[in-house]
């Protein structure tokens, strides 16, 4: 799982939306299987990123947002931070029981 700190340095670019997982984390590889996101928190981020493709993932135009600012901001929107930190866990949680079907 990713440290909720991790997912605020993330840049657009450690991001890979279409896989739904993170590649990168201050300049470390994530392993595979490590960073993967939920659907739901995949489509926060697509809303997140628009057209955006480069700089903080977590921004007000080219800076980058502070913990404050996040909670602030998400909880206005009706989600918490943490949604995007709990999709991953839950989504490779779900996924051995639909391969066993």
């Amino acid at each position: 799982d990713l440290r909720v700190l991790d997912l605020l340095s993330l840049e657009i670019q450690d991001v890979d939306l279409p896989a739904r997982r993170v590649t990168g984390v201050c300049g470390r590889p994530v392993p595979e299987g490590e960073g993967d996101i939920s659907e739901r928190a995949a489509g926060l981020l697509r809303t997140l990123v628009g057209d955006r493709e480069s700089g903080p993932l977590f921004a007000t135009g080219n800076r980058a947002l502070g913990w404050e600012q996040v909670m602030l901001t998400a909880g206005e929107q009706g989600h918490a931070i943490h949604e995007f930190r709990a999709g991953g866990r839950l989504h490779r949680r779900e996924e051995p029981a639909a391969h066993s079907e």
